[in-house]
């Protein structure tokens, strides 16, 4: 393939990619800032399941006190916009020290415990049916998962413990309260293939993708060497090569144009007539004129040698 031609097919591609790059950067997008609450886990922990023996009563306890139903809430908290909720400061964007969670009717948290959290945070206790948040930065996609123990009145409690805040607590922000499903969530296809056969896509995928980075990182090691040949010659030999065209081609000077511009396509048998160094083989055409193309091409083809090696990482870690 000459470089016109590599050229050609880089710069369509580049195009493409600058076009969905400034359609993603320059689209308007939502400037509020949500605080996504979901519900990812519900469980019943005073549910025997026992209804042969009527007359059979348990007694729950928890922390010393009777308890009729007991629940399980798994809640996790997402920051779910593009912007950064600060707590503490001048320039905080929450209208209170904390953010606040008021429990529906018949709720009430008898413990809590932090399962995992992105940044640094803190649940108050305000009462039995409210609680608070507080933090001081909370950016964008970070989460914070709590366990909560709660006690109902009810024996089928909502699937949302938490009610919707009846004031705005957040500047140009909302908090959504949701109940994620384990039906709903998006399966990917490497969890429903069978175990051999995901062991064996993955393998394939790894020589596969090993090769096509050897071929990149090959022919970005041979640019550098193909441009320097290139330029060598035209340094040490092209001056007496003009000179031996021009004579060899006198009344055609549109022949002598083809062969200054493209030393390589002169035939094997006028080569032999000329006195200096044959032009060296080289895998690409470079215009020894055009510097700024050999950069951008290595520059590109480095590039996308250095993406496919962290993508063939990724999967080396997620080998099953």
């Amino acid at each position: 393939m000459t470089f016109k031609r590599i050229l050609t097919w880089l710069g369509i591609i580049g195009s493409v990619a600058s076009l969905i790059s400034l359609i993603y950067f320059f689209i308007p997008t939502n400037k509020t800032l949500n605080i996504e609450v979901r519900t990812i886990s519900l469980e019943n922990l005073t549910n025997t399941g026992n209804k042969s023996e009527p007359e059979l009563q348990i007694i729950y306890k928890y922390k010393n006190q009777d308890i009729q139903n007991l629940w399980k809430y798994s809640i996790i908290m997402t920051n779910a916009s593009n912007k950064t909720l600060i707590g503490v400061g001048p320039q905080r964007n929450i209208l209170a020290d904390y953010l606040t969670l008021n429990l529906k009717k018949g709720f009430i948290v008898l413990d809590k415990k932090l399962i995992h959290s992105d940044f640094n945070n803190r649940i108050i206790t305000l009462d039995s049916t409210k609680i608070g948040l507080a933090f001081e930065q909370w950016r964008s996609n970070e989460s914070v998962e709590y366990t909560f123990y709660i006690k109902s009145d009810q024996k089928i409690p909502d699937k949302l413990p938490f009610a919707e805040p009846s004031i705005r607590q957040i500047i140009d922000g909302d908090i959504l309260f949701k109940y994620l499903n384990p039906n709903d969530q998006t399966k990917m296809v490497t969890r429903v293939l069978p175990y051999q056969v995901l062991r064996m896509a993955y393998s394939m995928s790894f020589i596969i993708l090993f090769f096509i980075i050897t071929l990149f990182a090959g022919v970005v090691l041979l640019f550098p060497l193909s441009f320097y040949r290139t330029k060598n010659w035209h340094k040490n030999h092209f001056n007496n090569f003009t000179t031996f065209i021009k004579e060899k081609f006198q009344a055609n000077v549109a022949t002598q144009k083809i062969y200054l511009d493209n030393p390589k396509s002169l035939p094997i048998n006028i080569w032999k007539e000329f006195k200096g160094e044959k032009f060296p083989y080289t895998p690409v055409d470079f215009d020894i004129k055009k510097f700024y193309q050999f950069v951008l091409l290595e520059t590109l083809l480095t590039l996308i040698c250095i993406s496919l090696i962290i993508i063939f990482i990724d999967l080396v870690y997620m080998f099953p």
